[in-house]
């Protein structure tokens, strides 16, 4: 019965994750949380799941547009470094404290992404800023390892806003490095003995069915449509964080 709750919890989180870039971790590693495993064990968790689902999102939404190898090796390679240092440290770090704070600077992203309409609509793919995004490549790997919930957001408007990429071409990107963040972050936690194999097949079940299907719809439908989810989404879970919880 655990196996089966666990599943369809992982199911419906990385659904809407997969479809907006919201995160899946504001709703399992609560969940998991509650239902007794340890936060480093918890979060091994959600790292199994995205190892899995993530590579499927990934090739969902590049199907009708393209990696971009020039922007993305060097932003995998400096965020590699900063999930490692999340998974050493997740256990030192109250995640209470900082909910607020990442719960309000997604909502100021998701305000300015709102008030921009044509934000991430279209491709206007710029030759400009991979500097600026290998600076942000570090703090985006370390969030990922640490929490994630919200990354796709965080990065969705980097690409969006600094390279010209529409939010499919930004989240098939994102999916593509959240798998190497999330598989080095795991790689450090299970190495440290935080590791439940029922946990693990549970939710990597339900995460790689709730991947498939959620990428599926948002490439299918498009950016705009994938637009309105991620600021309806991204909205219920920064006002979720902001208000600690």
């Amino acid at each position: 019965m655990k196996c089966i709750l666990i599943g369809s919890i992982s199911f419906a989180a990385v659904f809407f994750s997969s479809l907006s870039g919201c995160g899946s971790g504001f709703i399992t590693l609560p969940a998991w949380l509650m239902l007794g495993y340890p936060l480093p064990v918890a979060l091994a968790g959600d790292k199994v799941s995205s190892c899995l689902w993530t590579p499927v999102a990934a090739k969902n939404y590049l199907a009708a547009s393209s990696v971009r190898w020039k922007t993305l090796l060097p932003m995998t390679g400096i965020g590699i470094l900063g999930s490692m240092a999340a998974a050493f440290f997740v256990v030192r770090v109250d995640e209470a404290v900082m909910r607020p704070v990442i719960g309000a600077v997604i909502l100021l992203a998701l305000l300015a992404s709102g008030l921009n309409r044509g934000l991430g609509i279209e491709e206007s793919p710029r030759s400009s800023g991979d500097g600026i995004m290998r600076l942000l490549a570090f703090p985006f790997g370390y969030y990922e390892g640490f929490f994630g919930a919200g990354n796709g957001i965080f990065t969705s408007y980097a690409f969006a806003r600094i390279k010209g990429f529409s939010l499919t071409t930004s989240l098939g990107n994102y999916y593509l490095m959240a798998f190497v963040w999330s598989l080095c972050a795991l790689a450090v936690l299970v190495t440290g003995g935080f590791y439940d194999i029922p946990l693990f097949l549970s939710a990597s079940s339900g995460a790689v069915a709730g991947g498939y299907l959620g990428s599926r719809v948002g490439s299918t439908r498009g950016s705009a449509f994938v637009k309105k989810a991620y600021l309806v989404l991204g909205t219920v879970l920064g006002v979720k964080l902001l208000l600690g919880y």
